[in-house]
């Protein structure tokens, strides 16, 4: 009886030798991972950009001018005084202790802390957007992602403030990635907690229920609800939050800040524009937007498609239809920005 070919022998197939598949070398896998020419230029000049920009904030006079409020508001939560006596402290009790280890921090360097975490921020903001958008990690979109954003004002003024809408943007941009790979509850617990720190991703919330996500919608309010709850308990005078904070936020902020203020309502005011006009308008963009909501909600078939457009249209329309929407609330509109190129992005159109 003729014995089985083995695998290390040649088989016949109809008079033919064919020779067993040999099993792919690691070497090969090895090069196919190896960093090639065009992305070390690539992440060599965005790193370069990115760096020069750091560099000439580092001694700018008046740096850091919001991370001094938190740095402000962190030292009276540990001398027992409200986080609120600081009239420009205006985020959620919980915020109080996210920035509590600013009071170690001192004074003269609390600038260029903000500076460093709001720079470190916005390159993982650029990783994790070009990774959102389907590249891999650390590719050649996020740096070319990073290198486009030291040219822009947004990421300037971002840095030189010390605000925490960099932290809130790379939150968001995970909670994309997140809801794009259908981990509807992790991407739920990271906007509960953008929520708890600086509540500006509010409106993303509207996601959840227009997927149907409803144990993740929980997920997304609970998590800032019981952080609120428990820094309620530990900072002094909690509810100036929402009879001190909330209406001067409504509000539009204090009277001046017009001129930061890109929202349609300040921009008619900074022009002299009749109020009523600056209301039409916004109903305009507001219906806008809505419709476009509705459009890929209906035609868009792809997660990650309808999630990253659908979140960036309910955070661009609440800039413009909103009562507050500073320059670098526009950092939230990069990682659609990214999907520029990518296969069934809307900005191919």
């Amino acid at each position: 009886m003729r014995a089985l070919p083995t695998t290390e022998e040649s088989e016949s197939v109809e008079g033919r030798e064919v020779m067993p598949p040999s099993a792919p070398r690691r070497s090969e896998g090895v090069v196919r991972h190896l960093p090639t020419v065009e992305w070390v230029v690539v992440w060599l000049a965005a790193v370069a950009s990115w760096g020069r920009l750091v560099v000439s904030l580092w001694h700018v006079h008046d740096l850091g001018f919001d991370v001094q409020i938190y740095a402000r508001a962190a030292r009276a939560v540990a001398h027992g005084v409200s986080p609120y006596s600081v009239s420009e402290f205006v985020y959620p009790p919980s915020c109080a202790l996210f920035v509590r280890p600013l009071a170690w921090v001192p004074a003269a360097s609390v600038p260029r802390v903000g500076l460093v975490v709001n720079a470190v921020a916005v390159l993982l903001l650029s990783v994790v957007a070009g990774r959102a958008a389907g590249d891999r990690w650390f590719g050649k979109r996020s740096a070319l992602v990073l290198l486009l954003l030291t040219l822009t004002p947004p990421a300037r003024a971002v840095l030189s403030l010390g605000n925490l809408s960099a932290l809130m943007a790379l939150g968001f941009t995970i909670f994309v990635l997140l809801a794009g790979r259908d981990r509807w509850v992790r991407a739920g617990l990271v906007l509960g907690l953008t929520l708890a720190i600086k509540p500006m991703l509010a409106p993303v919330l509207i996601v959840f229920a227009l997927e149907r996500r409803w144990k993740a919608l929980g997920a997304a309010l609970a998590l800032p609800v019981t952080l609120i709850a428990g820094a309620a308990l530990t900072v002094r005078e909690p509810s100036r939050f929402l009879s001190q904070s909330v209406p001067f936020l409504s509000g539009g902020g204090e009277q001046g800040f017009d001129a930061y203020n890109a929202a349609i309502g300040a921009v008619f005011r900074t022009l002299g524009w009749p109020a009523a006009l600056g209301w039409v308008a916004r109903l305009l963009v507001a219906a806008a937007i809505v419709l476009c909501l509705a459009m890929v909600q209906r035609i868009e078939s792809d997660t990650r498609n309808r999630v990253v457009t659908t979140a960036t249209l309910l955070m661009a329309g609440t800039m413009l239809v909103g009562a507050l929407g500073e320059d670098h609330y526009v950092l939230v509109l990069v990682p659609l920005l990214a999907t520029v190129g990518v296969a069934g992005s809307y900005l191919r159109w």
